[in-house]
């Protein structure tokens, strides 16, 4: 089949000139056939959206008969902040210099119950991206987490390693609910049952301190993740 493709007119402006330095038209010419063969993969690198990479992320959680995560600012900035730092560090990992993932959550001022971050680099498509994920356990598991409600996602463009490539981070999170307060007449039962201030069976005390036990023991076990 002939090929009916018309190079640019200023191209052919350029190369009709007899004057002009060969050398001038035959890299205008080199230049065009560049731009042909990389468009494509510019395009594609372009695929990759926090909002596809949610798209997609929500359509694994809802054929798995999930609630679908919404989009938290403040995990977001946490994302961006992460993505920005794997760049400037040149350490493609969820630990940066001994900062744990969990310290650009608690930057951003997301208290959570529960945290993950699923990290890749040098995908093109988000497709692939997820699909990646889901092929491996652990990030399969933050994807399908039914504890999760919120995420962020962020999309960064730079080198490493000398390459350039893509960096996506998805951070997940669980809010940490707030303790509603204590009624009134509740607390003066609580007096009535152990008016001594130095009784271990201060029962509101013991679900107090016991609750507090429980959320250190959840925050370090995130934190070690």
């Amino acid at each position: 089949m002939k090929n009916t493709q018309k190079w640019p007119i200023s191209l052919l402006f350029v190369c009709n000139r007899p004057k002009l330095n060969k050398f001038i038209c035959s890299a205008s010419l080199l230049a065009v056939m560049l731009g042909i063969f990389l468009l494509p993969k510019t395009a594609q690198m372009a695929s990759i959206t926090p909002d596809k990479i949610l798209e997609l992320t929500n359509r694994e959680r809802f054929n798995a008969g999930l609630n679908s995560l919404r989009t938290d600012d403040r995990l977001t900035t946490a994302a961006v902040k992460k993505a920005e730092a794997i760049l400037t560090n040149q350490i493609f990992d969820h630990t940066i210099n001994g900062r744990k993932f969990s310290a650009w959550i608690k930057d951003a001022g997301y208290k959570y119950s529960l945290a993950g971050e699923n990290l890749a680099i040098d995908f093109i498509t988000s497709e692939d991206t997820v699909k990646a994920w889901m092929a491996s356990i652990n990030h399969r598991e933050n994807i399908l987490s039914k504890e999760y409600s919120d995420t962020g996602i962020a999309i960064a463009e730079g080198k490493f390693a000398g390459q350039n490539t893509i960096i996506v981070a998805q951070i997940f999170g669980a809010p940490l609910l707030k303790t509603p307060p204590i009624p009134s007449d509740i607390a003066r039962l609580n007096e009535k049952i152990s008016p001594r201030q130095n009784v271990s069976k201060n029962y509101l005390s013991f679900y107090k301190n016991l609750f507090g036990h429980f959320s250190f023991i959840t925050a370090g076990q995130i934190a070690l993740f």
